[in-house]
């Protein structure tokens, strides 16, 4: 870049931080919400609610894509793995270093925990942005309050499909905070899917081939 370039940029943002100090903008740094005298809306860091089920749903699909995306996420599972010693799949037997093994949030689905949070913000009337509510699901995660089981990949993509049911005495960790705190603030069809996967069983889960039935784990 030559020394015009250089310079005619320079102006440009010269000019541009000089047009924005004649906006007469307004910063409240408590609530960080941004107001500007020429314009009836404000910017806001923090929402206390959606105008519609699809904003909603959005919000909820991208924290989701921040916390399995985030360096505290993956030093979770790595703990899981490393130093719990869940790496094999809960079925096959089959280890994550030979093979795809996933750790899988069940009965709860993360898309669900991350609704659930946000919905029990919004029932408190207490303002949040996607952070504090990544935050909020990220410190469940290292609380141990978010129940999971291992699953090899196809199994794992299996069950997503609608053609593998998960027996409860395979998945870890306590259901019982989120059932008391989270599941309230669901809706109907979600309950009632948490409530079908809450009642699976090795007994009637419809599945007999696998080594973990005939095992002593599978008999406890």
């Amino acid at each position: 870049m030559s020394e015009v370039e250089m310079y005619e940029d320079l102006e440009k943002l010269v000019n541009t931080v000089e047009d924005i100090g004649k906006l007469n903008i307004t910063v409240d740094e408590d609530t960080h919400t941004v107001s500007c005298e020429n314009s009836p809306y404000t910017l806001t860091l923090r929402h206390s609610d959606f105008d519609t089920e699809k904003e909603l749903d959005r919000f909820i699909k991208s924290c989701e894509r921040l916390v399995r995306s985030s360096p505290e996420y993956r030093i979770w599972t790595s703990y899981i793995r490393d130093s719990l010693g869940y790496h094999n799949c809960e079925v096959t037997g089959e280890q994550h270093s030979q093979t795809t093994v996933d750790i899988h949030h069940h009965p709860f689905s993360m898309f669900a925990i991350v609704k659930a949070v946000i919905l029990r913000n919004m029932a408190a009337e207490k303002d949040f942005c996607s952070y504090d509510i990544c935050e909020e699901v990220i410190k469940l995660h290292y609380e141990m309050k978010i129940p999971f089981c291992l699953l090899v990949s196809s199994l794992h993509e299996k069950f997503h499909n609608g053609f593998f049911l998960i027996p409860m005495e395979l998945v870890h960790g306590d259901t019982k905070i989120f059932m008391d705190k989270y599941f309230i603030h669901l809706d109907e069809d979600e309950q009632q899917t948490i409530t079908t996967r809450l009642a699976i069983n090795r007994n009637n889960c419809g599945w007999k081939s696998y080594k973990w039935i005939e095992s002593d784990h599978g008999n406890d």
